[in-house]
């Protein structure tokens, strides 16, 4: 504490007040007491600021208090008066320092010690931000007082014309003709008219300097200043259009620098900094059209923002026919906005999406609501053409080429396994109505690509040698068949003729293990063609289901590797599962 007060008054030693001749009033400043949660080093803190303040002014005189060294304590008027009289004081200035809720408050009381009555009664509000200055107004107030209740000389109003001390010349001038009215009148006169000429002066080169560093308000208040002491100076009083021209034009420059950073902003999307400034420009008053325009646009702004906004909401929360419905304002409002646009096409993505799992889903339900005994079983259903797909199993009859020229049996069976792709085709028979409405007769027409094989090994006797015989075999079959179908309830049953050709390849194989090392290979290929009769029966579960069994029963042409033509035998069993795409 004890820094802190050496602190302030080297701070206030630098004279806050006009310098003019030392007076004769003597006074005591008691110490303040404290009270009310305010420690007492609070309390002499700011005594000690008020005592420092009343020093440098150099218009009073400041006595020792004999009782400043115990408790502090608030004098009562006969106490004060006491005080004085003892040191020949002219005032005593006692108070008390208190908080009450968050304000700091000093009261203060001077009591004139010749009059034995109190001449100031005042309470003060002190802010923490500004110490120094609230506690020097404390002092210029107990000065002021002193010096309207003392009495003016003349000679001290001369002394304050020598020295140029104008301002305090015309105060005490003022205080002069109150105290002493109709005296000395003329040399009154005389020294305000040179007092008051010369601080108009000042105050108007003081106006002019305030201008030109860009201080309106503070020269505004000069120039008054000077025109209240002289009035019919028209230098003054044109100064003061020059004034206001120059802050037209200050203002008119910062808001169009207003504006334009409100544009700029209102350009990269910063809404609400835009919208500040614009509050910013109608507080100081300006009718500029650019304001309201500016207005709109921010309006419109927003708007679309909190439309986007909403539309990106809706878009989170799957509501896409409210969030297109949202993004279509915005985007009336700002067409060319990329935001906008993205998440308007990402909505269109997700309607797409969602309109196609729709009907999947749509379709899937109505399965799953046709699985019913009526539907699966009897419930007729329109035949459409399937493509299917089917596992083969298939007894072929081949040519042995061993055995064909040795003029042996040269025909052997064997079962080749395979796939099948099929198309059915149903077609209305013409001119022929239906039976009965659960049953329709149509004409079929079956289109396949088959494809088949076979390897097979066996273990045997050569020449009391054994051996290892190998066979392989490749079918390929393009056919087709066409024939009436019965369709009832939810089955087909269907004959007709069928038509086959295609190429077989057989390479057989003879492999001497022991005691040889002879190896024979023989390929056989073969174009063949074949026809025969056939017939299919299906049962579609659905509208786009089916599931069959067909069976052909081919008389075979083959030619190829023999020198001779062979008939053969070929029967097919197809069994698979279809479905209709369209």
């Amino acid at each position: 504490m004890k820094r802190c007060l050496l602190l302030l008054t080297i701070l206030l030693c630098i004279n806050p007040f006009p310098l003019s001749s030392r007076t004769e009033i003597r006074i005591i400043l008691s110490q303040l007491a404290h009270q009310q949660s305010v420690e007492k080093e609070s309390a002499l803190l700011s005594f000690e600021m008020i005592r420092s303040h009343l020093i440098n002014s150099q218009k009073v005189t400041i006595l020792d208090d004999p009782g400043r060294r115990g408790p502090a304590m608030e004098l009562s008027t006969q106490d004060a008066v006491l005080l004085g009289k003892r040191v020949k004081a002219d005032y005593v200035i006692t108070g008390t320092v208190a908080i009450i809720g968050s304000k700091r408050m000093i009261n203060i009381r001077a009591i004139n010690v010749i009059d034995e009555k109190d001449v100031l009664t005042e309470t003060y509000h002190i802010n923490d931000e500004s110490l120094k200055e609230d506690h020097e107004k404390i002092a210029r107030s107990i000065i002021n007082l002193i010096q309207d209740l003392r009495e003016i000389t003349i000679s001290e109003i001369k002394a304050y014309i020598e020295i140029g001390d104008w301002e305090n010349a015309i105060q005490n001038i003022e205080r002069y003709r109150k105290q002493k009215p109709g005296m000395d009148l003329g040399i009154l006169n005389t020294y305000h008219q040179k007092a008051a000429s010369n601080l108009a002066r000042m105050r108007f080169d003081e106006a002019k300097k305030f201008l030109e560093n860009g201080f309106f308000d503070k020269a505004k208040n000069s120039l008054n200043g000077a025109i209240k002491l002289q009035p019919m100076n028209n230098e003054y009083a044109m100064f003061g259009h020059v004034i206001d021209r120059e802050y037209e034009k200050f203002i008119y420059k910062n808001e169009t620098l207003l504006l334009n950073t409100a544009r700029g902003l209102l350009d990269e999307g910063k809404l609400q900094s835009a919208d500040d400034i614009l509050g910013r420009l109608e507080k100081m008053g300006s009718k500029r059209p650019e304001i309201l325009s500016l207005r709109v646009i921010l309006k419109n702004e927003m708007e679309a923002e909190s439309q986007f906004r909403s539309a990106k909401k809706y878009y989170s929360d799957k509501r896409y026919a409210d969030a297109r419905i949202s993004i279509n304002r915005a985007m009336k409002i700002k067409p060319t906005k990329t935001e906008y646009r993205d998440l308007l096409s990402r909505i269109d993505e997700k309607e797409k999406l969602e309109k196609e799992n729709n009907i999947k889903k749509q379709k899937y339900v109505s399965y799953v609501n046709d699985l019913n005994a009526f539907n699966l079983f009897v419930e007729k259903k329109r035949a459409y053409h399937f493509e299917n797909i089917a596992y083969v199993n298939s007894t072929y009859t081949y040519i042995d080429n061993k055995n064909f020229t040795t003029g042996g049996d040269y025909r052997g069976k064997y079962t080749m396994d395979g796939i099948e792709g099929s198309i059915f085709r149903h077609r209305k028979m013409p001119y022929i109505p239906e039976p009965h409405e659960l049953v329709s007769l149509q004409l079929t027409g079956i289109g396949s690509f088959l494809i088949s094989g076979l390897y097979k090994e066996s273990k045997g006797n050569l020449n009391s040698k054994r051996s290892l015989d190998s066979l392989m075999v490749l079918n390929y079959e393009a056919g087709g068949s066409i024939g009436p179908s019965v369709n009832v309830l939810s089955y087909l049953l269907g004959a007709g003729l069928d038509i086959s050709m295609g190429y077989m390849s057989i390479e057989e194989r003879s492999e001497v293990l022991f005691g040889s090392k002879s190896r024979e290979v023989r390929d056989h290929n073969y174009f063949k063609m074949g026809i025969g009769w056939g017939m299919w029966f299906s049962w579609m579960p659905g509208d786009r289901t089916q599931v069959f069994i067909r069976y052909r029963s081919l008389a075979l042409g083959m030619w190829g590797t023999d020198s001779r033509r062979s008939s053969n035998a070929n029967d097919i069993v197809s069994i698979g599962i279809g479905y209709r795409f369209f």
